[in-house]
């Protein structure tokens, strides 16, 4: 099953307001490991680079996120020549929120081999155990039924809510899903099928069928706008039956 940890943070949040979400998430992970945030180096976008220094030894760590759906080889390799070229830190945290792909993941494979002690890599499984490890998550909650197939769980999380949101098949394609609160508040007025839209899910959940690539498009934008609007309040779930035999 493919995991994603999707982190949105949205343009009526000031960069500062986005660099302090991103911060506060990580600094309390990297608490967890026994390190403290000394330094913000750098923040753009859906990136943010922090320098850690651990609080019973004498040991520095660079940590990079890249919270996107796509990391490629060069950024891996300028994570390494940071840290074992320029030797900005003793160790590195290279956190990733959607699983490696083709030359990505080669790459890491080779640091990991020649560098294990150095450079460690938080993919998504891991970074979803971590957040629930630290209280920041609930558990992300199992739909059993023998004629569905779990494909994908994501974690969405926001500034306003988070939420698990489980995709299943009965084929090829995904055919069926769950959404629930993933911080034990509701999600008082989070339409699923806006969720749906902004994760690009490949289904029409409520039997829409879309005319052409740009009313789909139209109507995304729209619901990224309302999923922003969402107040953050009520367990949510929301499973269509399955079709009749």
């Amino acid at each position: 099953m493919i995991k994603q940890v999707r982190i949105e943070l949205s343009e009526e949040h000031s960069q500062k307001e986005k660099g302090d979400f991103l911060e506060d998430m990580f600094r309390t992970l990297m608490e967890k490991q026994r390190y403290s945030v000394v330094q913000r180096i750098r923040f753009t976008g859906t990136e943010i680079d922090l320098l850690c220094d651990h609080r019973d030894r004498s040991d520095t760590a660079l940590v990079e996120c890249k919270a996107r759906l796509t990391v490629v080889a060069d950024d891996l390799k300028n994570f390494a020549y940071d840290l074992l070229v320029a030797k900005k830190a003793g160790h590195g945290y290279f956190v990733h929120t959607s699983e490696l792909q083709q030359n990505a993941a080669g790459v890491a494979d080779e640091l990991r081999r020649g560098h294990e002690s150095l450079i460690t890599f938080i993919g998504p499984e891991k970074l979803m155990e971590l957040l629930q490890d630290a209280g920041m998550v609930a558990r992300a909650p199992e739909l059993r039924n023998p004629q569905l197939v779990a494909t994908k769980l994501i974690l969405l999380y926001t500034p306003r809510f988070k939420a698990w949101v489980h995709l299943y098949a009965m084929g090829a394609a995904p055919s069926h899903y769950s959404m629930c609160s993933a911080d034990n508040s509701e999600l008082r007025s989070v339409d699923a099928d806006a969720v749906l839209a902004f994760l690009n899910v490949d289904f029409a959940p409520m039997g829409h069928e879309w005319a052409d690539g740009d009313v789909r498009a139209s109507f995304r934008r729209r619901m990224r706008c309302q999923l922003h609007i969402g107040a953050p309040t009520a367990s949510r779930r929301h499973t269509p039956p399955l079709p009749p035999r």
